[in-house]
């Protein structure tokens, strides 16, 4: 990270890009992947007007996992399946 500067008479550093990273999670790649999945997911949702159960159905949930996004997502490879189930046909490797 870059040498923190002040702001307003508040310490700021710039981050890295990855939240997880910067708060030293050993796992952050992967936390930051679910969170982006999860976003998608629930933009999907939205976009199509689904209601959580609707949605639930198509995704193969129950609707108490699509009202979390980020329980959605668990684990990747099956967030990934999820996203294509809701008609995103990007490849894996996509940048959000």
């Amino acid at each position: 990270m870059k040498r923190p500067r002040v702001v307003r008479g508040i310490s700021v550093e710039e981050g890295s890009g990855n939240v997880y990273a910067d708060l030293g999670y050993a796992d952050s790649e992967s936390m930051l992947v679910k969170a982006r999945l999860a976003a998608k997911i629930a933009e999907i949702v939205k976009r199509r007007a689904l209601t959580q159960t609707r949605a639930a159905e198509i995704l193969g949930l129950t609707q108490p996992k699509v009202s979390d996004p980020v329980a959605a997502a668990e684990p990747v490879e099956r967030a990934a399946d999820t996203l294509r189930s809701v008609g995103h046909h990007g490849s894996r490797r996509e940048s959000w």
